[in-house]
């Protein structure tokens, strides 16, 4: 995350306050991105006002995440199923770069994603890296069962 900024937008009853959020792109698993990328998320603050949506992601710069983007413009929140769409990256203890979910509980097992969210959390955090290739290897999957 490189900015974040938030401003008012709007008039009258549809007044409310959007973020920028700036990130910069390490690598793209999915689309060309480019180098950066700004989503636009409804919520933030402006001076001593906030507005809030439940669920969603706070960022702040220098944070490292992997994200699942989309629909970014035309969505109040432009991440897939809002925080499940934000990885946080972490060094562990080890310098590892370790994947923890958007509240911070390590991610151990990525088949368990959806389906049983106790046991994905269960244990040692997974490296960005195993993030990465079970995402390559799923979506490799669905392009060849597609093809079919």
């Amino acid at each position: 995350v490189t900015d974040v900024r938030s401003e008012w937008t709007g008039e009258g009853a549809q007044r409310h306050i959007m973020s920028y959020v700036t990130v910069k792109v390490e690598e793209a698993i999915k689309g060309n991105p480019g180098a950066s990328v700004t989503l636009r998320m409804l919520g933030g603050t402006v001076g001593a006002e906030t507005m809030e949506v439940a669920d969603a992601p706070k960022f702040k710069v220098g944070e490292r995440d992997i994200l699942f983007v989309e629909n970014n413009g035309t969505q109040f929140i432009p991440l897939v199923g809002i925080m499940h769409g934000r990885f946080r990256v972490k060094k562990d203890e080890t310098g590892r770069d370790a994947v923890f979910t958007n509240e911070g509980s390590p991610l151990s097992d990525v088949t368990q994603l959806g389906k049983n969210e106790a046991a994905a959390s269960a244990g040692r955090p997974i490296s960005a890296q195993e993030l990465k290739q079970a995402i390559h290897t799923k979506a490799q999957a669905q392009s060849e069962h597609a093809g079919h």
